[in-house]
């Protein structure tokens, strides 16, 4: 159970530092790297690159999404399309 929760940590960690160095060109970058480490056959460092990928996108998606829904109706946010809580 330990290894799990020090692999999602890592996870994590490697995320913030992509997000925190390059911004909104964060997953690019990270697939860059993914790329890179399957040039060299770096397995271990292929699967992490990928779950931060994955951890990249959801974490941009959210806030995309959320954006969107703000600038379009306040009221809808969170709702389906055409129910409003009025």
């Amino acid at each position: 159970m330990f290894w799990f929760l020090r692999k999602r940590i890592d996870i994590l960690a490697e995320t913030d530092e992509f997000i925190e160095s390059f911004g909104e060109d964060a997953y690019q970058e990270a697939r860059n790297e993914l790329a890179k480490a399957f040039e060299r056959g770096d397995t271990a460092r292929m699967k992490l690159l990928e779950s931060v990928s994955k951890e990249i996108a959801k974490r941009s998606a959210v806030d995309r999404d959320l954006d969107e829904q703000a600038s379009q109706d306040p009221y809808s946010i969170g709702h389906p399309k055409g129910v409003r809580l009025h």
